[in-house]
This record gives structure tokens, sequence and C-alpha cells, in this order.
């Protein structure tokens, strides 16, 4: 299984890269171009990883699975949410830098802009909805952050509407970047703690290299698998054959399906 997985990473990597890299799409679908971005910025880090991969270094692997889980996160929350999550995330980007914005438009390059008005009403038509907010109620409506842990929220029911949830995308999910990554990436007593052997009875505590409970391939596999599925949407939307896209996809989910069990 071990060279065919790391052949078809290799293969899909250079597919991807291939058909997204000199892709055109017009600044009316902001959300489609920006989805396609994640997929160029994710096949760059899981060429690093299996660089990382390469070299050894396992812990580097675990470490770079979470930015490309994130990206592939926004990439699937953009094609599938539309513009309005554009207009979210870029709010999102505004606010982490330190910018106060209520209802003025902002200007994103030079062509396009995030009705801070629009913004506002829709969510506080989302407000009331959920049952959050008073239909009458008038107080100012404060945007919610879109951090990452809730940005997998709102795709969550998105892709069980197009994938089910008991595809092999949302088990992958589950399976690494829940916790492999994780461990990796928040330096915490449990992170440090991959790298200590204790012995109770001597009461002493030797250092050690990292053993990972996940075979690093496996991770890189399932990255792939990932930005498999992300290039596959992509294409679609861009009126690109995806036929390629989709066997690839089909192998990595078959090669990958006992480690996500």
């Amino acid at each position: 299984m071990t060279t065919s997985l790391r052949e078809t990473i290799d293969s899909t990597l250079a597919e991807l890269e291939a058909r997204v890299v000199g892709l055109e799409g017009p600044l009316s679908e902001a959300h489609q171009v920006y989805a396609a971005a994640a997929l160029v910025r994710g096949v760059s880090l899981t060429r690093a990883a299996t660089l990382a991969l390469d070299a050894g270094e396992t812990v580097a692997v675990g470490v770079l699975a979470r930015p490309i889980w994130e990206t592939w996160l926004a990439g699937m929350y953009l094609l599938l949410g539309g513009h309005e999550a554009w207009i979210r995330m870029h709010w999102a980007q505004i606010e982490s830098d330190g910018k106060v914005v209520r209802a003025n438009d902002v200007d994103v390059g030079e062509v396009l802009t995030v009705d801070g008005a629009a913004l506002l009403e829709l969510e506080r038509r989302r407000l009331v909805a959920a049952g959050e907010r008073d239909e009458a109620d008038d107080s100012e409506v404060i945007i919610a952050r879109l951090w990452v842990e809730r940005m997998a929220d709102l795709v969550g029911p998105m892709l069980a509407e197009v994938d089910g949830t008991d595809g092999a995308v949302p088990r992958g999910y589950d399976v690494v970047f829940r916790s492999h990554s994780a461990w990796d990436i928040h330096v915490g007593t449990k992170a440090l703690e991959y790298f200590i052997r204790t012995d109770l009875k001597a009461g002493t505590a030797t250092l050690r290299p990292m053993e990972p409970w996940l075979e690093p391939l496996s991770s890189v596999g399932i990255a792939a698998m990932h930005l498999a599925y992300l290039g596959q949407h992509v294409f679609d939307r861009f009126d690109i054959p995806s036929v390629e896209i989709s066997t690839k996809l089909a192998l990595l989910v078959s090669l990958l399906d006992p480690v996500m069990e």
C-alpha cells in the first residue's frame, strides 16, 4: 500500500497544480476565485509535507496537516457558501487586522467591495431565524467572529448535503485534523509529552523522538484526498473537466479507507 499511496499523492498534487495554476475567473465570482486560491495554497503546503515526510520529520508533517486542513476548509466554505461566505470571510479578515467596521463599505482591491450594511442585515436575519434575536430588536447587530472551529460547524451541514455525513472526507477530517495535527501545532504539555518517556518506578524522564500514533504517510494522503475533493468542486465551478481528479480521489479513498475506520 505504501508505494501506491505515495505515488498517488504525488500524481494527485501534480494534476491539481497543472489545472489550477493560471486559471482565470471573473472578480464578480470572488468566492470561486478565492476557493481556487485555497487549492493552490493547499497543494503548496502538501508538497512541503511530502518533503518533511522524506526527511523523516514526522512532527513537521503533523504541524503542516493543520494549515492544510484550514486551507481546505476555507476553500470548501467559499465554494459551498457562495458570495455571502466570501463577504463573511473578508469581514473576519478586516477585524483580525484591527480595523473597526460597522455599516460602511470596505474597499477590497480596486474592484470588490464589502457592503457592511448588507452584511449586518444578513447576520440579523440569521440570528432571528435561529431564535437568537427578536424580530423587533433594533439594537446594534454584532457579526459573529468567523474562527476556524465556527467555519467547520458551518461547512459540516453543507458537506452533508453534497457528500453525506458518512463520506470519506468528513471521516478523514475526524481522523487527522481533530486529533493528530491539533496535538502537534498547539504547544502545551500534551504536545511535549510525546517527546518524553517516563519511568514512574525510577522517577525519571528520558527525552526521545516523537512516535506518531498515525503513520505520517497516511496523514499526507488524507490531506491530498481533501485537496482532490476541493479540486473536483473548483474545476466543476470553472467548467473544467474533472474526471481525472475524480479518479484520483476515488483511488485515495480506497487506499486510505482502512486508516479512517
